[in-house]
């Protein structure tokens, strides 16, 4: 029997939400199936149990369904000759919110930015060129800055996450402005082209304008905090259409660079399919290789299941391992 599986909201950021919506498009809905979005505020999950939002505040209840605000419905037409049967998602699993077999999210998302594992952009990519349309206010938005600021031949784009985000780390490292001015400098030198900034710090802007001048560019009426010691600014907000603006134009944006400097990021990997033929210059560490070891033979031996039982995983990484097991 066909279903028709709805697409919950969990209590997470964005783009974990987005991306959780392409992997289930990917890896769950099939050929004869058809599928919706629907974000809710307040009416997102945490562990099973629907709560009020504190990780989502990307529109209030009366907003409706906040995928509609962002993007076209999914463009799925129902065969009214068949009865679907309804699924609804609402929670995060292997399957639909990891990439499929690569299981990257969280400080594992570092395993798609290996160099030569790089297949997934494809796969993906194709998912969200076939299903996913920005609503036309964001899109006029996002190519209006674009011709103004990033017509040129090369320019770059930077993400420089907020502190709070070290625990998505492997080694759980804060990657602060001196960290990304060295790997721009050392690609660069004093030739820097122009860089396109997303972040949700003011003094992160700041400090990037003191190091490279006017070649930093950025939107400049997006919400921010002020301080990088202030809390995220997705975290226990009131709900605002504008939030989810913001940060889906910063990252159409940063999907129009010809290279992005990063570190593990659900907004980085969204960049990298959105745009499979963009650099990903990934920052950060890689997993140790007897981690990578233990995952591939979970892979193979177990389908999913743990290995937790069997084996004892190792504390902290080996360095910066950029060979990957590929998935199957």
């Amino acid at each position: 029997m066909p279903f028709r599986y709805v697409i919950h909201a969990r209590d997470a950021g964005f783009f974990s939400n987005f991306n959780g919506v392409i992997n289930r498009l990917a890896n769950t809905v099939g050929q004869d199936d058809i599928g919706v979005v629907n974000w809710q505020a307040n009416q997102v999950v945490r562990d099973g149990v629907v709560v009020r939002q504190t990780q989502f505040p990307y529109g209030a209840p009366a907003d409706g369904n906040l995928w509609n605000r962002f993007f076209e419905p999914l463009p799925f037409v129902p065969n009214r000759s068949i009865h679907y049967q309804q699924r609804d998602i609402w929670e995060i699993d292997h399957c639909g919110m990891c990439f499929g077999t690569y299981r990257a999210w969280g400080k594992r998302a570092c395993r798609l930015y290996s160099l030569n594992n790089q297949r997934w952009r494809e796969k993906y990519h194709a998912v969200y060129k076939r299903y996913i349309r920005p609503r036309p206010g964001i899109m006029e938005r996002v190519e209006s800055f674009r011709r103004q600021y990033l017509n040129r031949s090369d320019c770059i784009g930077v993400h420089i996450r907020h502190a709070g985000h070290s625990v998505e780390q492997i080694n759980k490292h804060v990657y602060g402005v001196p960290h990304f001015v060295a790997a721009i400098r050392q690609q660069y030198g004093q030739q820097v082209p122009v860089i396109f900034l997303a972040t949700d710090q003011e003094e992160v802007i700041q400090e990037m304008r003191a190091e490279f001048g006017k070649a930093v560019i950025f939107q400049e009426n997006v919400r921010r905090v002020l301080s990088k010691d202030a809390r995220q600014l997705h975290f226990d907000r009131i709900g605002a259409v504008e939030l989810g603006a913001d940060i889906l134009s910063d990252v159409l944006l940063l999907a129009s660079c010809q290279r992005l400097f990063h570190v593990t990021s659900n907004i980085a990997s969204a960049v990298g399919f959105m745009n499979p033929k963009i650099e990903m210059c990934y920052t950060g560490d890689f997993e140790s290789s007897t981690k990578l070891l233990l995952s591939r033979i979970n892979q193979i031996c177990f389908r999913g299941r743990s290995l937790r039982r069997l084996v004892r995983w190792p504390r902290g990484s080996e360095g910066n391992l950029q060979l990957l097991a590929t998935a199957p």
